[in-house]
C-alpha cells in the first residue's frame, strides 16, 4: 500500500520545495519534469505556477530555452540553505530518491540511440549502446518494412542492456563441439 503524500499548501513551503527539487539537478530541468514531480505534492497547479513565477521574479530560478526549462540560481541556493529544514524530512528523502531515479533514467536514455533510416528498398535500424568511454555496441539491422525496423528500434531502447549481455553471453559461451 502506497502512503498518500502530504500536500504542500503554504506559499513558502511550495517555493522551498521547488528550490529543493532544482538544487538536485546539475543542468536545466524541463518544466514538464518539474511539474510532474511537484503536482503529487502541491495542493494545485496554480499555486505551483504562482510560486515558480515568484521565484523567477526574485531571481532565485532562471528559465532558459524559451521558458521550457529552468534551474536554481546562486541566490536561490543561498535562500534554500536558510529554509530547507522547514520541509519535512520524509519529503526531502522521498524527493531526493525520486530525483536520483530520474537522473539515472536520463543517463540511460542518453546512452542509447536507436534510429531508422531508409536504404533503397529496405529500412535499417541503427542501434547504439554507449558507455563512459564510447560505444560498446553498434548494430545495423535490415528490415523489409519501416514498421518492423521501428519495432526493432523500440525494442532496443527498452532492452538495450539485455541485448548487449545476450550477445556477450552467446559469443563467450563454450562451443559445445569442443
Amino acid at each position: 500500500m502506497e502512503l498518500r503524500r502530504s500536500l504542500l499548501r503554504d506559499e513558502l513551503e511550495i517555493k522551498t520545495f521547488i528550490l529543493f527539487v532544482l538544487k538536485h539537478f546539475y543542468e536545466p530541468v524541463r518544466l514538464e519534469v518539474l511539474t510532474e514531480i511537484s503536482l503529487d505534492r502541491v495542493s494545485n497547479y496554480f499555486d505551483f505556477m504562482d510560486a515558480l513565477h515568484d521565484l523567477e521574479s526574485s531571481e532565485m530560478v532562471q528559465f532558459s530555452d524559451s521558458e521550457r526549462s529552468c534551474m536554481i540560481t546562486v541566490k536561490g541556493r543561498y535562500m534554500l540553505q536558510a529554509v530547507e529544514k522547514t520541509l519535512r524530512p520524509s519529503t526531502r528523502r522521498h524527493i531526493a530518491e525520486e530525483i536520483e531515479q530520474i537522473i539515472a533514467d536520463n543517463r540511460r536514455d542518453s546512452a542509447i540511440s536507436a534510429t531508422v533510416r531508409s536504404d533503397g528498398n529496405a529500412y535499417v535500424a541503427e542501434l547504439v549502446l554507449n558507455a563512459d568511454h564510447g560505444p560498446i555496441l553498434k548494430l545495423s539491422l535490415r528490415a523489409t518494412d519501416k514498421s518492423s525496423a521501428e519495432r526493432m528500434a523500440d525494442g532496443f531502447r527498452a532492452r538495450a542492456e539485455k541485448v548487449y549481455l545476450s550477445i556477450i553471453d552467446t559469443l563467450t559461451e563454450p562451443d559445445e563441439s569442443d
